[in-house]
């Protein structure tokens, strides 16, 4: 009797196993190799979309000349010498004494003059290491910002002549905000503020004829205006939950709430009529813990390349992108990766393509006086990174005219060549060198990009941090600058998609957008 009941158990053990297991592979995504007789092209899109978006793709009449000339004007130019400043910088002040997060405590103290003297070192540090210091105003806006602080500092200090480190990281916060740097940072705090998408999400737009609508019931109303301007400037590319082409409402603002309200003017018979619609604004996940930075997967035969983030693991992707080479389809998906190297990322775009990239597509320069050099070998010592390359980047780069920058370099202008598709991925937690890769691939033929409006931190870059050396804040300001060749910046905006879709559904409508239009 035992005996039967021991099989009737292991009989019923085996059996929910299978289940299980049949249940698995029904639902597990089909990773089957790509056959050679697949064909993967843009010719499936309608000419229309097609035509939007090349429309999207950035484009410039200007000559180098002109891009040099214009963008010369974003530089600082009143350096006399790579040595000024310098003398007012003590020589260890970084390396010696790290950044505290217990200084940010409250009832932490600082006498009046140790607080203006960490005002004067970062004032000091900025008007000589920080490449947007002419943009955002340069002496004249720097100058007057300085002063309005220490007099903030005056008035708040105590009978003692102290003031809290508390107040103090507070009062440089607001008199900085006026700095749209998507990378400046002060004890880790953004300053600028970020452009976010609102969607109505059960809402689609039809178009026919170039002329949009609104359906309700049987009915449809043409849409005249929305918030008072042409309806095109918010409507949008987007993909419905079977990757089909839709069209959706996208409102940018810089603002934090949930949700806004727009007002939409319709035409109705012979009258205008007004609707009003609430918006969501669209947030990205929270990034949930990557055991890996760096992982490939195929999806019905579709190479899938997920890069988390660029700092460590992503030397196989620069290798991937040569092993998979023959591909004719892949999908790159850069959604909440915010930053780290980029130079694994030009290899995996040089190998995959067969297009040498190996530098910004932007109209860029660095400054390179001896106060930048040392905010950026300081990061080096703090951080116990090699100081190899930055020295031999500093002993090979080519000095202009402009006194303290590099020569200004600029970018080739022609589209470069690609004969497979590449779709990415990108949300609003997509930053610095993701941005970087989006930038690059945007230069190329049958490149297409799918999710929400990146991060917005490219403009200002380069490893540099100063450590106050009273309060120990930590301000991490770029040394070098760049911007597109349309000379938009992009700081705090991001760079937009072709098609507007929310992160947490863009892989599975994109898997369905290439068997819909891609896949032949």
């Amino acid at each position: 009797m035992k005996s039967i009941k021991t099989k009737l158990i292991l009989f019923g053990m085996v059996s929910v196993l299978i289940i299980f297991s049949i249940v698995f592979i029904l639902n597990k995504p089909m990773e089957v190799e790509a056959t050679n007789n697949v064909e993967y092209t843009l010719n499936g899109l309608p000419a229309d979309i097609v035509e939007q978006i090349d429309a999207h793709r950035i484009t410039t009449d200007l000559s180098t000349e002109e891009m040099e000339k214009k963008f010369k004007k974003y530089l600082y130019n009143n350096y006399t010498s790579l040595e000024e400043g310098l003398d007012q910088i003590p020589k260890n002040d970084q390396i010696k004494d790290g950044f505290s997060e217990y200084m940010l405590v409250q009832g932490h103290m600082l006498t009046y003059e140790e607080a203006e003297e960490d005002v004067n070192y970062l004032f000091t540090n900025m008007k000589y290491g920080y490449a947007g210091y002419e943009y955002f105003g340069g002496d004249e806006k720097f100058n007057k910002v300085k002063r309005k602080i220490v007099e903030e500092v005056k008035k708040s200090k105590d009978e003692y002549g102290r003031i809290e480190t508390i107040a103090f990281n507070q009062i440089i916060i607001n008199n900085l905000s006026f700095i749209k740097d998507g990378n400046f940072r002060i004890n880790y705090m953004a300053l600028t503020d970020t452009t976010y998408a609102f969607m109505n999400k059960n809402e689609n737009i039809m178009k026919d004829h170039n002329i949009f609508y609104i359906k309700e019931g049987n009915k449809k109303y043409p849409i005249l205006s929305i918030e008072g301007k042409d309806p095109v400037n918010y409507i949008k590319l987007s993909l419905d939950e079977d990757g089909k082409i839709i069209y959706k409402i996208v409102y940018l603002k810089d603002i934090r709430k949930a949700s806004l309200d727009i007002h939409i003017t319709l035409k109705d018979k012979e009258k205008e009529v007004q609707k009003k619609m609430k918006l969501k604004r669209v947030i990205p996940p929270r990034k949930g813990l990557q055991l890996n930075d760096y992982e490939f997967k195929k999806i019905q035969g579709i190479p899938v390349f997920k890069v988390s983030s660029f700092y460590s693991d992503v030397e196989k992707l620069s290798k991937d992108g040569l092993k998979y080479v023959d591909e004719k389809i892949a999908i790159l998906d850069l959604r909440g990766n915010g930053e780290g190297r980029i130079d694994y990322g030009w290899e995996w775009i040089s190998n995959f393509t067969k297009n040498k990239v190996n530098s910004f597509n932007l109209i860029n320069s660095e400054i390179i006086t001896e106060v930048s050099k040392k905010r950026v070998l300081d990061i080096c010592h703090t951080n116990n990174f090699k100081t190899e390359k930055f020295q031999e980047y500093y002993n090979s780069i080519k000095k202009s005219d402009l006194v303290g920058w590099e020569k200004i370099s600029t970018p080739k202008l022609e589209k470069l060549k690609n004969d497979k598709v590449i779709i990415v991925l990108f949300d609003k937690n997509s930053a610095s060198a993701s941005e970087v890769m989006i930038s690059n691939l945007s230069r190329m033929d049958n490149v297409i990009f799918i999710g929400m409006n990146s991060a917005g931190a490219l403009n200002i870059h380069g490893p540099a941090i100063n450590i106050l050396p009273n309060s120990k804040f930590r301000v991490k300001a770029g040394c070098g600058i760049g911007i597109e060749t349309d000379f938009v910046w992009r700081d705090g905006i991001g760079y937009f998609p072709d098609f507007w879709v929310e992160s947490d559904e863009a892989l599975d409508r994109t898997i369905k957008f290439i068997n819909n239009y891609i896949k032949h």
